[in-house]
């Protein structure tokens, strides 16, 4: 362990002993776990990451007693065994969270974007996450909306809806991106379309998570809140929990939407990476189909973020709409 005021000198020790004296970087990646539970998976979702994108990783762990924080440093390495990001890996005890927004500012790559990493269920009525994204000036706080409870989406959107404040960028709406594009192909039939311009109603059964399950999970409400803000009406939606191995707590499982003449729906097949597409309207054919997907896990959804950290308008919309939707759950 060390101090933080050294860090930048064990960083260039260790760039030194590689014969290195200048890393490439790109950006700041600051991952802050909620619990000492979620470390292991933001470590390696950023040891997946960060090398592809040249990212210097802040990882802030909460953890031990007392008021102190101290840092540990180590390099990425690329697929082929090379060094070529770095690791700031920073031991916070719980007493100091308050202090942990300052360290952070201390560690950032110098006139480089930084992003903003929540790992886990947002704490209630504490806003570090906002505190870190505010003093690193972060173009982007990356969530997990299905990780969190059904009364964090609000606080999602009131984030996203703050006047100059950072682009959300969530996991969730990302692992919802096939069932969209599944969805959005009933739109190109005219018949089909003519239905979806009337109100109808939504059957949404999702995977029910163990740790306090809820009425509906975030994924099942921003899939709603979605299909609103692009249909442009309200609709009945009716949430049931169902079990499916393989498959991420609060995870899609069966979609089914009843509007005008037609039922469209997308679901999983037996194996929980096939995704089946079909639908029924008299004198309409609609042959099924049915696309393998992946099962994206937290490095690759990371990965995916860095490509492209902008802000993103209909999920921004999507999450205004899944947000109102929450007070006739809970």
């Amino acid at each position: 362990m060390i101090s933080l005021d050294r860090v930048e000198g064990e960083l260039r020790k260790l760039w030194e002993a590689q014969g290195r004296s200048t890393p490439t970087r790109t950006m700041t990646l600051v991952a802050m776990c909620e619990t000492e539970d979620h470390v292991p998976i933001a470590a390696r979702a950023l040891a997946h990451a960060s090398p592809r994108h040249g990212a210097r990783s802040v990882l802030v762990a909460f953890e031990g007693s007392g008021v102190g924080i101290e840092a540990e440093v180590s390099l990425h390495a690329s697929p082929a065994g090379q060094p070529c990001a770095e690791l700031i890996r920073i031991h916070a005890h719980p007493d100091a969270r308050t202090f942990v927004a300052d360290a952070v500012a201390r560690l950032l790559a110098p006139d480089l974007p930084a992003l903003v990493w929540w790992v886990g269920d947002l704490p209630d009525r504490e806003t570090l996450l906002d505190r870190v994204a505010k003093i690193a000036r972060a173009s982007v706080a990356i969530v997990d909306a299905n990780a969190m409870d059904l009364r964090d989406l609000p606080v999602l959107h009131a984030l996203a809806a703050s006047a100059g404040h950072v682009a959300i960028a969530d996991f969730c709406w990302h692992r919802l991106r096939s069932w969209q594009e599944l969805m959005a192909r009933f739109f190109d039939v005219p018949e089909a379309a003519a239905d979806l311009a009337a109100p109808g109603s939504l059957t949404i059964r999702f995977q029910q998570r163990a740790r306090a399950p809820e009425r509906a999970s975030n994924q099942a409400v921003l899939f709603a809140g979605w299909l609103t803000a692009r249909l442009g009406c309200k609709l009945a939606v009716r949430y049931e929990p169902v079990e499916q191995a393989g498959l991420v707590d609060g995870s899609l499982v069966d979609v089914t939407l009843r509007a005008g003449q037609g039922t469209y729906r997308v679901h999983r097949g037996d194996d929980p990476s096939v995704l089946c597409w079909e639908g029924e309207r008299p004198g309409v054919p609609f042959p099924n189909q049915c696309v393998r997907t992946t099962l994206l896990d937290d490095g690759a959804l990371l990965d995916r973020v860095l490509q492209r950290p902008l802000r993103d308008p209909l999920y921004e919309a999507s999450l205004a709409a899944a947000a109102a939707l929450v007070p006739e759950l809970t």
